[in-house]
């Protein structure tokens, strides 16, 4: 449903330790696949993730090493910070760029459980040293959002993401939840495009399937699977 995490009110104030793979594609293009595997520990107070992701094909790849630290302040409110390590190479050019992106985060839940209010801003920029294809220009990034228990088994999510003022980003999305079954719809944008997605938890194991769809490009796939 986002694309922030805030775990730490997920938790429950029990040790876990999740492990999850993800598989994402865009446009049912080949050239466009990215996977990840990731590692969260999680206490009763703290959160840490680590995950290694990669992108694109033979040609053109961008792997990722990303960690996060999220503490719980209060009974209501958490800090995190996160860094993204970036390195993309191109073959047969001799060219490589890095990346590195710094974020700050916190969420805010409501007495009741029932609201939660979250944000982050965060800075990526390329060193000076790394030779650059694309553009050496830094982004400042702001994401807010929101997610609202609408019953015992439904909730709302409404989310927005800026890039230095210039491009905004937004989705939202409903889920509602049958049992261990999970039934998702939304939109994102702009331009606009319809969402949908399932989820099934069987003991340890959880399974998401999701898709996004537009005119123009066609189909966009995800799929993850996790064990705790």
């Amino acid at each position: 449903l986002s694309q922030f995490s805030p775990s730490m009110f997920y938790s429950e104030g029990k040790r876990s330790c999740v492990f999850r793979i993800s598989h994402n594609n865009l446009y049912s293009t080949k050239e466009l696949n990215a996977f990840k595997g990731e590692v969260k520990l999680s206490s009763s107070t703290t959160a840490s993730t680590l995950s290694f992701s990669s992108f694109g094909y033979i040609h053109y790849r961008t792997n990722t090493l990303s960690f996060a630290l999220t503490k719980l302040l209060t009974d209501k409110f958490c800090l995190g910070i996160s860094s993204d390590w970036e390195n993309t190479r191109y073959s047969g050019a001799n060219h490589h760029h890095k990346a590195v992106k710094i974020s700050i985060n916190g969420a805010w839940h409501s007495s009741q459980k029932n609201f939660l209010l979250y944000g982050e801003v965060a800075h990526r920029f390329i060193p000076k040293h790394s030779k650059n294809l694309l553009s050496s220009k830094n982004v400042n990034q702001w994401l807010i959002g929101f997610c609202l228990n609408t019953s015992t088994v439904s909730r709302w999510l409404l989310e927005a993401k800026i890039d230095d003022f210039k491009r905004v980003s937004g989705h939202t999305g409903f889920e509602y939840i049958i049992k261990n079954f999970s039934l998702r719809l939304g939109c994102m944008g702009l331009p606009i495009r319809p969402t949908y997605g399932v989820g099934f938890k069987f003991k340890a194991m959880a399974f998401n399937i999701a898709s996004s769809w537009t005119t123009l490009l066609g189909h966009s796939f995800s799929c993850d699977i996790s064990y705790t």
